[in-house]
């Protein structure tokens, strides 16, 4: 179940509290979207139709400054926005026995206007048509398409965002008195084996020559294609030959967001949030040394590459930098990089499954479990040598957090698209179920 706090939108902050709960917290497109509006009313709410609106769109939106010699500056807006689900339903009207208040003419106003004009006392709140005191539970449900719709999108830095909410008024004559909107995410599959390039094992090299002699580095991933929570299967080898100490090596995910803008016209704006990651888990790599180490990081809460042509396009990579100086992200000298997939399901390669070893041991270390643990506890199998600090949040987290747009989807900071109740044991065990499902 998946709910906001109550919260006042009315015209009293202490007398009307509207509460939207939805049955599931994640939905897929050509799911029945069923779930409840609750109010709590200390005093009559005066409405004569209550509306549910389902809501969902592509935002761009940024600016830029323009500058032309013997003029003053000025700020440029680019946007870009396009509707991909709109449907509205009426959950309570005002029943026919009780008349609407009668609305104002231009007569009324004129004669009422007038410093003789006897002013007749104003009808009860009784007299008016809406709800009564107490708490009321209103269900609604949408059915929602089953193409035409991308998965929820918001990224720190990012200047565009995909939401999806919904959206509570209770009218009174054409006005809102009370209001309530709910983001709440929706994710479209993505089967990471059903795309070979899930699958395939990079190795990436790089060398440069350091005082009197060489640093070689080198990044090996037994796969591109993961989910939240998965382990970055892979090693990392820093062949320190050279008569200086390597104190600096940085594993981490970066994520780049390119957005389109089509008014006034075609213009691009790229981004990029890199998630925490891993150090080096030695305090050095010293001159004549080479040092293996396996990766132990977890795919933090990402949302899976995107595509919404001309719009929004989000893609991944690893990135490894290498350096002299420890804590300096700046003074590394060796960059290593390569794309990454991140999808709903993990790619079910049982030759790789078998290699990989999720069901035992791996090499020499113990095994990793399932999902990431919680990095709070200090006792973390297999980390002891590392620092806490090296390491991104649960998957269940957000770590990107919202788009820089402005605008009227404005939500309380609870809001994430980034929380996925995928577990990566649990796919792996029904990996060729859910294969066959997919074909």
């Amino acid at each position: 179940m998946y709910r906001n706090l109550p919260s006042t939108n009315g015209t009293s902050s202490s007398s009307y509290e509207i509460e939207v709960i939805l049955e599931k917290a994640i939905y897929n497109p050509g799911d029945l979207l069923t779930g409840e509006v609750r109010l709590h009313l200390s005093r009559k709410l005066c409405c004569e139709l209550i509306t549910v609106q389902l809501f969902g769109r592509t935002r761009v939106f940024f600016t830029e400054k323009v500058t032309k010699p013997g003029a003053l500056s000025q700020t440029k807006a680019y946007e870009q926005e396009n509707v991909l689900v709109d449907l509205k339903s009426d959950i309570w009207k005002c029943p026919e026995n009780e008349k609407p208040k009668r609305e104002v003419s231009l007569n009324d106003i004129a004669r009422m206007a007038s410093s003789t004009a006897i002013r007749m006392p104003t009808s009860k709140s009784e007299k008016q048509p809406g709800i009564g005191v107490g708490v009321h539970s209103l269900p609604f449900a949408f059915q929602l398409p089953e193409s035409g719709l991308h998965t929820s999108f918001d990224a720190r830095n990012a200047v565009g965002y995909i939401r999806y909410y919904i959206l509570v008024q209770a009218l009174n004559n054409g006005l809102t008195v009370a209001r309530k909107k709910l983001l709440f995410p929706i994710v479209c599959h993505r089967f990471l084996s059903l795309d070979q390039r899930s699958l395939e094992s990079p190795t990436l090299t790089g060398s440069r020559k350091v005082g009197k002699g060489e640093v070689y580095v080198e990044l090996r991933l037994k796969k591109r294609g993961f989910v939240p929570g998965e382990p970055t299967w892979g090693d990392i080898i820093i062949d320190n030959k050279s008569d200086k100490s390597v104190k600096y090596s940085h594993f981490r995910i970066c994520q780049k967001t390119l957005c389109y803008s089509s008014h006034p016209e075609v213009q691009t704006y790229e981004s990029f949030f890199e998630t925490a990651g891993m150090g080096l888990p030695i305090h050095k790599v010293v001159a004549g040394q080479r040092f293996e180490y396996p990766i132990t990081f977890y795919v933090p809460a990402l949302v899976p590459n995107l595509n919404v042509p001309g719009c929004i396009e989000v893609e991944y990579e690893v990135r490894l930098d290498v350096g002299l100086v420890r804590g300096s992200a700046k003074s590394a000298f060796i960059t290593l990089s390569t794309p990454i997939y991140i999808g709903t399901h993990p790619a079910t390669d049982q030759g790789l499954i078998s290699a990989l070893g999720f069901n035992g041991a791996l090499r020499n270390r113990s095994q990793l479990p399932a999902a990431p643990p919680s990095y709070e506890n200090e006792n973390i199998p297999c980390l002891e040598t590392a620092s806490l600090l090296d390491f991104p949040p649960s998957y269940s987290a957000s770590v990107g957090g919202l788009s820089a747009v402005e605008g009227n989807d404005s939500q309380p900071t609870e809001y994430t698209p980034l929380y996925y109740e995928y577990n990566f044991q649990k796919f792996v065990d029904s990996a060729p179920a859910q294969k066959e499902k997919a074909l």
